[in-house]
């Protein structure tokens, strides 16, 4: 009897460490495939990564590539009586796009699309603007607008709605964010206004996210994804600064104005690179509200004309524009008649009568003299070198800022070379001036990825321009086809240049690993900007915790064949 029992006792202790070797075996397993789905994840990042520095790649084409182009197979398909699955895979996937379609859709997206608020906290506008650029997100109030912007920001004065006060609930940082999470310190701010319903950040509404309150995060079982302001916030964008052979563009508002002249002499000429200097000198000519004498000497408008400053009002047609280049949405444009000769020739004449560009451009510290700010007491403007130190005391906001513009130097009117009624010089300009030093630029909204929302909070822009802009999502070569195509005119342009660009080289996607007989399924969410010499990863967030997001035979779905 004793012999029978001590039997049991170690076949029962035989069968237990076999039973627990065989779940360690299927742990290790598992973990092991998991490993690899990661890095079959880790590999679709650095091709996406080669894909997007190629120098021959086309980044317009990216929305219309075909969905084997984000899908690879890591290994390839071995016995049907392999011990474990051996087809590992990795895609790439689009959540804004699987947001926009409503369904799962592979690719990449421009992160531009969004409103950089860690630029926006910083912009060099008004802080009314800065709020407003954020009152068409869902639930936004100007308490919380201003009280993020304060939390952002580096000065310690509070805005009208906000606060610089650390009370105790939470502390301002007054410096740039790294995560929308870190908003979350804010007592207003939860996670569903960040993130919406989408818990799992796979861009569909799942049954776990439409069920009101049987299981958190509670949502409103509407049947519809809510979204949070994740969709319309970003800590990143930024475009490249550069020309496209990759040498530096000619700075504007750069400090040596001697240098600036010559450089300016090169590639545009005397007549341009004088009018220039003498601008940066003195600034624009301010103008009076006697009308304008037709020959754009200098004289404003009293508000003749439609629009008087409104961003949608059109120039008279253009001769030579350059219309084919591609605006979105020429195709709805409407031809405008010719304006009365009693006109301003100038767009910037057309604005309202106490209009002067010190309101709509942001002056740097003009010198107090009387001389200087009278627009007298500098160079003429054939030369930029009647003190070789003076580095210019005007900034400009923009480069169009130059088109109509007049300035008086030494008492005369200088007109620029460059006017409306001739736009031919768009391209050249656009290729070859800047306001800013760097080889990139940070902040400025993508027209061919923006959202209404993005869009709205822009100054003075009205929902026409807004379906303008969105009519032409992914065509857009630069805000200068608005005026192009008469939806604009130069004094919009200018206004919208700072927050509008068609070139950002920020994008985001999510790279997936999986075995498509099934497995750990791996996301990692990935902002990665390109816009610099080398490519950089800014965000790399592990989803895979949230849950697959998706099926193993949805995710198999950009193979050919499948």
């Amino acid at each position: 009897m004793i012999v029978m029992v001590v039997i049991v006792m170690a076949s029962l202790t035989c069968y237990q460490f076999a039973d627990r070797m065989t779940t360690e075996r299927q742990v290790v397993n598992v973990y092991k495939m998991e490993s690899q789905a990661q890095q079959a994840a880790e590999s679709a990042i650095d091709y996406m990564m080669a894909m997007l520095t190629d120098p021959e790649m086309d980044l317009s084409t990216l929305p219309t590539l075909p969905a084997e182009d984000y899908a690879w197979q890591i290994i390839l398909p071995g016995s049907p009586d392999a011990e474990s699955p051996n087809d590992l895979m990795a895609v790439v996937l689009s959540r804004q796009s699987t947001v926009q379609y409503g369904e799962l859709t592979f690719g990449v997206a421009s992160e531009a699309g969004k409103i950089n608020l860690n630029a926006l906290a910083e912009l060099d506008v008004s802080l009314e603007d800065q709020r407003n650029m954020l009152m068409s997100l869902p639930e936004m109030t100007e308490t919380l607008a201003d009280t993020i912007l304060d939390f952002i920001d580096k000065d310690a004065t509070p805005r009208d709605f906000g606060t610089e006060s650390d009370d105790g609930e939470m502390i301002i940082r007054n410096a740039p964010l790294t995560s929308l999470d870190e908003l979350l310190v804010i007592p207003e701010i939860t996670p569903s206004l960040i993130y919406g319903e989408d818990n799992n950040r796979n861009g569909l509404l799942d049954s776990s996210e439409d069920d009101g309150e049987l299981r958190e995060p509670y949502d409103d079982a509407d049947g519809v994804l809510t979204l949070g302001w994740a969709d319309y916030l970003t800590l990143w964008s930024r475009e490249t600064n550069l020309r496209a052979d990759g040498t530096p563009k000619i700075n504007l508002n750069s400090d040596d104005l001697t240098q600036l002249e010559a450089d300016l002499v090169v590639e545009f000429g005397d007549e341009l690179a004088a009018f220039v200097a003498a601008y940066r000198q003195n600034g624009p000519k301010k103008q009076s509200s006697t009308g304008s004498d037709g020959s754009g000497s200098g004289t404003g408008s009293s508000g003749t004309g439609s629009g008087s400053g409104s961003m949608n009002s059109q120039p008279a047609p253009q001769s030579g524009s350059g219309r084919s280049r591609g605006g979105g949405s020429t195709n709805q444009q409407q031809t405008t008649p010719a304006p009365d000769p009693a006109a301003p020739t100038s767009q910037l004449d057309s604005l309202l009568p106490d209009w002067n560009l010190t309101k709509l451009f942001t002056v740097q510290a003009m010198q107090s003299s009387p001389s200087s700010q009278n627009g007298g007491g500098a160079s003429s403007a054939g030369s930029s070198t009647g003190s070789s130190s003076n580095s210019g005391q005007y900034k400009l906001q923009s480069p169009y800022e130059l088109i109509g513009a007049i300035v008086e130097d030494d008492g005369d009117d200088l007109i620029s070379p460059w006017q409306v009624g001739d736009l031919t010089f768009l391209a050249q300009m656009e290729e070859a001036l800047t306001i800013t030093e760097g080889e990139t630029r940070d902040g400025r909204i993508d027209m061919n990825y923006a959202t209404y929302e993005s869009l709205a909070g822009l100054p003075e822009v009205s929902d026409a321009l807004i379906d303008e802009i969105l009519s032409g999502t992914g065509s857009w070569v630069s805000p200068a086809e608005l005026l192009q195509n008469g939806q604009i005119d130069v004094a919009g342009v200018v206004q919208l240049e700072p927050f509008l660009t068609a070139q950002s080289r920020t994008y985001r996607f999510i790279a997936a690993g999986f075995w498509k007989t099934g497995g750990p399924v791996v996301r990692i969410e990935v902002v990665l900007d390109v816009a610099g010499a080398a490519p950089v990863i800014l965000q790399h967030r592990n989803l895979t915790a949230t849950g697959p997001g998706y099926l193993p035979e949805e995710l198999s779905g950009g193979f050919v064949g499948e």
